[in-house]
């Protein structure tokens, strides 16, 4: 018996360089270098490549240790032949088929390939087989040889492996996730209930109230804050600032200030160790995964598993697509897309606000007895463009902002007559608000607070109000008292008649060129002429020759900002969108090739792009670089050096047919329609 298991032992060795060069580097070293591609992240590859492997080097030993000696043997040098015919082909004998998107391979163009990619195999098979025949006379040298060359195959692969763990980078944009799950669940205890309508400026807001007086009627215990000003203008700076106390002053890119902000004490986390359930529903873009600790329905595992056996599925069928013979790749041949059949189909949240009502008025609030203490935060729209929502909250066409703001408004309504209903208004703090304004430098928006236990009728204050105060608010409302905080106070305490000096700091990026100016008033918020500029935070941008085959980043280090143009808006730090019918990106190349044609691909953040039409130095180029709408990764088409005529550089003009032209007349670009979201960019000589 000690013999037997002495055998296994070494067998042991052989086994473990099959399972980890097919079953466990395998897969796992074909997801490294495309893991920004994938939905997932590596925990899942983890646990599916370790459980395979595990179980499938217990199965094999244990088969081993039953075997009689011959039979051991023989099997030792068929399955080292298997292994190493598997390395051989997938690290020596790799052939580019294409991109495995599901586009058909023409496997009859491959004939000749194929019979040397067969012999190769066989000749791996029985090489075990022909060194034992030349060794016969050496008792047990066949097993050393085995022994040895499986534990050198295998140590040479644990340097590729580290080198590609240390340079893995996992799709950050799509790893944090919003599930809609209890949306519209709170507390018969304690709710805070924020409500942000995205643009809603002040001025839209007073004449609403004009138009539609009895609106007040709803807002029991309301005070309306009209001298309020932003912490930040727009969006992606406005909502981090104002929930952490902390302004983006571009000392890093933006996704580094995320991790930041979000990462130390903030209103959300107060709240949470607070005991409160926090629930946001807002763009992924404003949050690091940092958030998905203390926010109850964000996750950042990069998309969820749904099957664990589906995904094992397919990922030891992009395994075999690798290290399978030729023959039999036909078999296994793959599209990246079958992953999300084992992705978990989950509820999540986009920024709609057609949906959001629907959603409302099918479920309504309802009481979750489990949730003692609940926070909800929903971002909407609100007064900003494109207009799709109707004075009755219901799709509409030909709409103005006035009308949108009235079905946003009916929908807050809505909201506080079903907390009422539900006896939770009275001792709900509610908080309705815009993250910033839109008229001016966007500094003003609208800002209503009902605190809890308040009854007294709707009121209007003239105290100078920050949205910077609302981190302090917030904090305090978590047992936090914060009195040194460099922009934000307790607003609850201002007089009216309050002296104090406010900031704002305001992304004026055209073209993704990104900065930051910042704002100084002493006086009232809508006092434009006295909002006064006292520093600016600027990227040096400098437009160099780009050297072909260097890949550009519109991310977090944004080296492809530079040569945006025109129909570009704001860089968020995750992608450069395109807004409006036209857009044009002009790039200086380095040692132009004198002939043939360049290769360009752009990557895309939302895989979706509006139809498009393209231009290459004026030049038309072929239909077929037109998305049609269609979703994809990437964009990618030839320009013919032809084009580049008395210069060297490659203008590309984005035309947008769907997208009305009256729309470039509009001077604030983002209030355009978005037209396609890009991450990066790379030009190679074909």
């Amino acid at each position: 018996m000690k013999k037997r298991i002495k055998d296994t032992a070494l067998s042991m060795v052989i086994i473990l360089f099959f399972v980890f060069t097919v079953l466990f580097y395998g897969p796992l070293s074909l997801y490294l270098p495309n893991a920004e591609e994938m939905w997932f992240r590596i925990g899942p590859v983890w646990k599916t490549i370790s459980a395979v492997s595990i179980a499938a080097f217990i199965i094999i030993s244990v088969f081993f240790l039953v075997l009689p000696e011959k039979a051991q043997v023989f099997f030792r040098k068929l399955l080292f032949g298997g292994a190493l015919g598997a390395y051989v082909q997938g690290n020596l004998l790799a052939v580019n088929y294409g991109v495995m998107d599901g586009s058909k391979v023409d496997w009859s163009a491959y004939k000749t390939y194929a019979v040397i990619n067969t012999l190769i195999w066989v000749a791996c098979i029985l090489l075990p087989f022909v060194i034992s025949w030349f060794v016969r006379k050496k008792k047990g040298m066949i097993t050393r040889i085995l022994v040895i060359a499986s534990l050198f195959l295998t140590a040479i692969q644990l340097p590729a492996m580290a080198m590609q763990l240390m340079t893995y980078h996992p799709n950050t944009n799509a790893s944090l996730k919003i599930s809609k799950e209890g949306m519209y669940e709170m507390s018969q205890d304690e709710n805070i209930v924020i409500l942000m309508l995205d643009t809603m400026d002040e001025q839209y807001y007073q004449s609403f109230i004009e138009l539609n007086p009895e609106y007040t009627d709803a807002l029991t215990g309301f005070v309306h804050y009209e001298n309020t000003l932003t912490s930040g203008a727009r969006t992606i700076i406005a909502v981090p600032s104002m929930f952490t106390g902390q302004p983006f002053r571009k000392e890093e890119t933006y996704s580094a200030y995320l991790n930041d902000v979000w990462s130390k004490p903030n209103s959300f986390s107060r709240l949470h160790d607070a005991g409160y359930t926090v629930k946001i529903y807002s763009d992924t873009v404003l949050f690091s995964t940092d958030t998905a600790e203390y926010v109850e329905n964000f996750s950042d595992d990069g998309g969820q598993i749904g099957s664990y056996k589906t995904f094992a599925k397919k990922l030891y069928k992009l395994d075999l697509s690798k290290f399978a013979p030729h023959v039999l790749k036909k078999r296994f041949w793959f599209s990246t897309s079958e992953f999300n059949k084992a992705k978990k189909e989950t509820d999540e949240y986009v920024v709609d606000d057609l949906a959001t009502v629907q959603a409302f008025r099918k479920e309504g609030i309802s009481i979750n007895d489990k949730l003692k203490k609940n926070l909800l935060f929903l971002h909407m729209h609100g007064a900003h463009a494109k207009f799709t929502m109707g004075r009755d909250g219901r799709k509409g066409t030909d709409l103005t902002r006035m009308d949108q703001i009235t079905g946003c408004m009916g929908f807050v309504a809505e909201v506080l007559q079903n907390m009422k209903d539900l006896g939770i208004y009275d001792s709900s703090t509610i908080i309705i608000l815009a993250d910033h304004g839109h008229l001016n430098v966007a500094e003003w928006p609208f800002f209503l607070v009902k605190e809890a236990g308040s009854t007294e009728p709707y009121k209007t204050s003239k105290a100078p109000v920050s949205l910077f105060d609302l981190n302090v608010y917030l904090s305090k409302l978590a047992g936090v008292t914060i009195d040194d905080d460099e922009y934000g106070v307790d607003f609850t305490q201002l007089p009216e008649d309050a002296e104090r000096e406010r900031h704002v700091f305001v992304n004026q990026t055209g073209n993704s060129h990104v900065f930051i100016t910042e704002y100084m008033t002493r006086s009232y918020a809508g006092d434009l002429e006295n909002l006064v500029a006292i520093d600016e935070f600027r990227d040096d941008v400098n437009v160099e020759e780009y050297e072909l085959g260097t890949y550009l980043s519109f991310t977090t280090d944004a080296t492809a900002n530079c040569y945006c143009v025109e129909g570009f808006g704001m860089n968020t730090g995750f992608r450069t969108r395109m807004y409006g019918p036209y857009a044009r990106y002009d790039i200086p190349i380095k040692d132009l090739p004198s002939d043939g044609s360049l290769n360009v691909h752009f990557d895309l953040y939302t895989k979706y792009a509006l139809p498009f039409t393209l231009k290459a130095n004026g030049v038309d180029l072929d239909d077929s670089v037109s998305m049609n709408g269609e979703k994809k990764k990437q964009i990618d088409f030839e320009v013919p050096v032809s084009v580049f005529k008395d210069t060297n550089v490659l203008s590309l003009e984005f035309y947008f047919p769907s997208i009305p032209e009256n729309e470039m007349e509009i001077d604030n670009i983002e209030d355009r329609t978005s037209s396609l979201s890009l991450t990066g960019i790379m030009i190679d000589k074909k």
